[in-house]
């Protein structure tokens, strides 16, 4: 046993030196020239170094004799010491992926690290922490550099890459585009738990807009065993909050477990799911509460005066969902603009348009107004676009890759 146990850590530490992830003098070469608009025969003709030696630098096929390209280092602001101490990253992307995903605040070492880092990995660094602290307008600059050397990453560098450009584009709201970026990555990466847990956590924002609520729930699944695993106590009880807010509306009443029904926080969900999906006499066997479901019972049955008067005394959640529920009634009810406010958010580009639930619920909304207006031209044009959205969101929210894993 002791001999097994011996070679199985010699392969383990083999494999782990292999992905090792060293200062990368040839991406960070190309990153720099490209910063200050230079072809690789400038540089030649500048510091008399051949085209095919530097291109061989560049594309990391050959490893340069630091001191015979110093002064070409020093004019693209490269420190040298960097490579020819071959820094090893693998430690400071572990760093990084613990601070984002909550582990460890480690903020301050990171910015450190980066005040030394102008190279083509502090990049990769320097994107994520960016986006991590919602810091984005400089993002797309440095996007751009490093997707011109996207074909040098090694798997952990375009992990991290890929995963950062996710959340870049969540947090512009852009989930078609976060998700097509998201089905990409490969399932490779699960591997890793501390990555994999930043993985299931943009997979679940991307849940929340798609259809089906078996694939919610095996994201939701994955991604508590994870914060246990962690011992993340805070994500836990946010989770699974943020799930029940969005069981409202993805799962019908009659699927909801008797036993739930009477608890306060499912109690709210099974109400909300009452009319939802429009059981209207059910809804109404039920005690009256001043809610959300009840405001918009009142709502939809033309009880004006009533969802006026308390449509702000009501408790919205932090769901996609519900938010722009309470942009409907601010718009409705404050500014007397229900027309504007529902084709506006159906056919805005980014947003809670991408939203199943939320463009279905907005869509038939729009079209009861337009019929009674006798536009139904615009009744036509209003379901194309709710066509055009589902489409969209069938073929870039769900990860097939994602659902066999969670199987």
């Amino acid at each position: 046993m002791a001999i097994g146990r011996t070679i199985i850590r010699n392969i383990r530490k083999k494999m782990d030196n292999d992905n090792l992830i060293e200062g990368k003098l040839g991406a960070t070469l190309k990153v720099k020239r490209a910063e200050k608009d230079k072809t690789l025969n400038d540089l030649s003709k500048s510091y008399g170094i051949s085209v095919s030696y530097l291109s061989k630098i560049e594309n990391d096929i050959m490893k340069p004799n630091v001191e015979y390209i110093t002064n070409l280092l020093k004019y693209l602001e490269i420190n040298e010491e960097m490579f020819s101490s071959g820094l090893v990253m693998n430690s400071w992307y572990e760093k990084l992926i613990m601070h984002i995903i909550g582990l460890e605040d480690n903020e301050k070492d990171l910015k450190d690290f980066l005040a030394t880092r102008e190279d083509f990995q502090g990049k990769i660094l320097q994107l994520a922490l960016l986006i991590h602290e919602n810091k984005l307008l400089d993002v797309e600059e440095i996007i751009n550099i490093l997707m011109h050397n996207i074909s040098l990453m090694q798997p952990l560098e375009f992990f991290v890459f890929s995963l950062s450009l996710s959340s870049y584009h969540l947090k512009l709201n852009d989930y078609f585009t976060a998700g097509a970026i998201f089905c990409e990555i490969s399932e490779k990466v699960l591997e890793n738990y501390m990555l994999r847990l930043w993985y299931y956590e943009i997979a679940f924002e991307l849940a929340l807009y798609q259809a089906s609520y078996l694939y919610l729930s095996k994201i939701v699944k994955e991604l508590l065993s994870l914060y246990f695993r962690f011992n993340l106590t805070d994500k836990v009880n946010k989770l699974k909050r943020r799930y029940n807010v969005a069981t409202s509306y993805f799962l019908e009443p009659s699927k909801y477990p008797i036993n739930l029904v009477a608890v306060t926080n499912y109690e709210r969900s099974y109400r909300l799911s009452l009319i939802y999906h429009e059981k209207f006499e059910e809804f109404l066997a039920l005690e009256k509460k001043k809610d959300l479901a009840q405001l918009l019972f009142d709502d939809l049955h033309d009880n004006s005066a009533k969802v006026k008067k308390i449509w702000r005394e009501i408790y919205f959640e932090d769901d996609p969902f519900e938010l722009a529920l309470y942009d409907y009634f601010k718009f409705k009810y404050e500014h007397e603009r229900s027309y504007f406010i529902l084709k506006d958010t159906l056919f805005s580009d980014k947003g809670v348009s991408q939203h199943h639930y939320c463009s279905h619920f907005f869509t038939k909304q729009l079209t009861d107004l337009l019929s009674g207006r006798h536009k139904y031209k615009e009744c036509y044009l209003t379901n194309k676009r709710l066509k055009e959205l589902d489409d969209k969101r069938k073929a870039h929210l769900k990860n097939k890759i994602l659902i066999d894993n969670c199987l």
